[in-house]
């Protein structure tokens, strides 16, 4: 049954390889990403590190479009919805753990303020 468990539960993480290390991220770990706008890199922050890794934002976003947990905020940006501290609507910007991004777009601001209303994130 803890095989079975270990199983399951490995669905629940982020692999990637950095400095030529394999890496695996558990999801209640991951804060967001965030798409490197001079090159192909993508930038992954988490409650302890950030990490430079090379996928683009678009194949970040297909392993996890299986997780209701993360959502794209913009084309460059998709964020672990678990983790956010606060949204303050005005600026645009969304606070999760010691990071914080502004990349969020009209319409998906709204669909943030629907999901997250009842938790008292927003202001």
């Amino acid at each position: 049954l803890e095989v079975a468990c270990d199983i399951i539960h490995i669905n629940d993480a982020y692999t990637f390889q950095y400095n030529g290390a394999l890496y695996h991220v558990n999801f209640e770990d991951i804060l967001y990403f965030e798409k490197d706008l001079n090159d192909n890199y993508t930038f992954l922050f988490t409650k302890e590190a950030s990490y430079k890794i090379k996928e683009s934002i678009i194949q970040i976003g297909k392993k996890l479009e299986y997780s209701q947990q993360f959502m794209r905020t913009h084309r460059s940006c998709i964020i672990n919805i678990h983790n956010i501290d606060y949204i303050d609507l005005k600026t645009n910007t969304i606070y999760l753990g010691n990071h914080c991004t502004n990349l969020l777009t009209k319409e998906n601001k709204e669909i943030l303020r629907k999901l997250l209303r009842n938790n008292q994130v927003v202001r």
